[in-house]
């Protein structure tokens, strides 16, 4: 009987230790819960402001991509201007090469007029020697 009554000591014992045990897990787990919630909360939050955060990079993204799109734009107009410029040019340097091979045409046909005229000069001198010429032995004919 005594080794019963031990035992039922044991078992309160045991019992009240299992009751403080269980309580005391109880009140971990409430506080560890609290946590998780806590954490949780801060997590949900820190998703809240990754998923901002990552619209506003997706925006900027996206803006880049118009400001490279708009960039390629002018830069091939640019090109197209450029080629434009250059078919300008090549025009303009066509018209100068044929202005100043007429230029030469006609500094060639000045210098010939220029030698017509030099000649015809000397033409006209011998013939103005020939006619003073013909009027001296006029002249002489008549005194005879």
């Amino acid at each position: 009987m005594l080794l019963c009554v031990l035992r039922g000591e044991s078992h309160i014992k045991l019992f009240s230790l299992s009751k403080l045990i269980v309580s005391r897990i109880s009140e971990i787990s409430a506080s560890w819960v609290g946590e998780i919630r806590k954490l949780a909360e801060i997590s949900s939050r820190q998703v809240v402001k990754i998923s901002d955060n990552l619209q506003g990079i997706k925006s900027l993204i996206s803006t880049s991509q118009e400001s490279v799109n708009h960039a390629h734009e002018q830069f091939d107009r640019m090109v197209s201007l450029i080629d434009t410029v250059q078919s300008e040019e090549l025009s303009i340097q066509d018209a100068m090469n044929v202005q100043a091979s007429g230029r030469s045409d006609i500094i060639n046909a000045l210098n010939e007029m220029n030698t017509l005229i030099e000649k015809i000069e000397a033409t006209s001198r011998s013939l103005l020697v020939s006619g003073e010429s013909v009027i001296q032995h006029i002249r002489m004919l008549k005194t005879l």
